[in-house]
């Protein structure tokens, strides 16, 4: 018998269906440019590929441990210390396999099946399908313009078990302050709840997004997640960590990996201590983020001509963009597709509040971009 719940998913995974139609249309011979995807295209610096290398070709792997290498940990710690002036014990962080696979699971750990879990909305599919996989009853907290696409704190109430949240925000491009953190932070112990936190961009653009660990209180309630994915271009290789300072958190998170998986390949693991550790990896990664800064100024330049409004694109690679009257995302994504061979993301895919936008990355280099644009701009919208 399948579970039943895998009916109240999509049929394809929104990812995997722009993939689907990209492909299609390149079988066909079409010129196709990917908008879509939040895939890094700069090359993953050398320094972290040799060191995967190496110690696959030198070392013979047997199973690792759950809770990840030691030396990534203690990595990782001096990376929040440095990056955050948070102190976080290497005890307290967990290695996994990408942040996806943590953030789809950290349901079946932390909730029952009675319980609300609040969604900001629009929001990374994968929050509001691990919930429905789950059999979890869904609050949606939508994150509009007017409210500069935070949550409005009034809707969380004393039925919600859990809160997931990102920031900076995918897909939006949205960052929460400090001062909304923590009233963030206050409301959800008073309603005796945890915080999934997110934090897939804090190192993408300028560094200025904080930990969850930097607010006051957010040690108690707070699990988060980070991932080494976009500022290193290290999506392929399936790294992330889970950071908690409550340990009962800890304790049962141990618990569950244990029982889960059998951690992630040292090898791996390697690369990502390489990508916190080395100098020249840190220059790559400067050099990296200021190409990216450009597109980013290229992309919304270039839709803000086509009088569509603009936001995100500082602390993430999205643009979140303003369709013209008349369309739905749907519908206009469509047409870029069908018409323009571009391929952008429908804000409807990321929730009930992302109608009226798409979603584009600076994945791709200026001279496609640029051809983007104009490909767009003969459409005379």
């Amino acid at each position: 018998m399948i579970n039943k719940n895998f009916k109240k998913l999509s049929e394809n995974y929104l990812f995997q269906e722009l993939a689907l139609k990209r492909n299609e249309l390149i079988k066909q011979g079409k010129d196709v440019i990917a908008l879509a995807i939040g895939d890094p295209d700069l090359e993953t610096p050398m320094p972290i590929r040799e060191a995967m290398a190496k110690e696959i070709l030198e070392v013979y792997h047997k199973y690792p441990e759950s809770e990840g290498m030691l030396e990534l940990r203690q990595a990782l710690s001096q990376y929040y210390k440095k990056r955050f002036k948070v102190n976080m014990p290497a005890d307290n962080i967990f290695i996994s396999f990408g942040a996806k696979t943590d953030l789809f699971d950290v349901v079946r750990v932390f909730s029952n099946t009675e319980d609300v879990i609040a969604v900001q909305d629009p929001a990374y599919p994968v929050y509001e399908n691990s919930i429905l996989f789950e059999g979890r009853n869904i609050k949606y907290l939508p994150c509009i313009e007017e409210n500069n696409f935070l949550p409005d704190l009034n809707l969380l109430d004393k039925n919600i078990a859990l809160a997931y949240l990102c920031y900076p925000n995918n897909p939006t491009g949205a960052t929460a302050p400090k001062s909304y953190l923590a009233e963030l932070i206050k409301k959800l112990k008073q309603i005796n709840a945890l915080l999934i936190y997110d934090i897939a961009y804090a190192d993408f653009g300028p560094r200025m997004a904080p930990s969850i660990f930097s607010i006051p209180g957010a040690k108690d309630i707070a699990l988060e997640f980070g991932s080494f994915s976009k500022p290193y271009s290290m999506t392929g290789y399936r790294l992330s960590w889970f950071a908690a300072k409550n340990p009962e958190i800890v304790k049962y998170w141990q618990k569950f990996r244990n029982n889960r998986d059998s951690g992630c390949s040292n090898y791996i693991q390697k690369a990502g201590i390489t990508a916190l550790t080395s100098p020249e990896v840190e220059k790559i990664v400067r050099k990296n983020m200021a190409e990216y800064s450009e597109r980013a100024k290229l992309l919304k330049t270039g839709f803000e001509k086509l009088t569509m409004q603009v936001f995100g694109l500082e602390h993430t690679p999205y643009a979140w963009v303003s369709i013209p009257k008349g369309y739905t995302s749907k519908s206009f994504a469509e047409k870029l597709l069908n018409e323009a061979y571009v391929i952008v993301t429908p804000g409807s895919g990321f929730g009930p509040s992302g109608e009226g936008y798409v979603r584009a990355t600076i994945f791709q280099p200026k001279a496609k971009i640029e051809e983007a644009l104009e490909r767009i701009g003969r459409l005379k919208l």
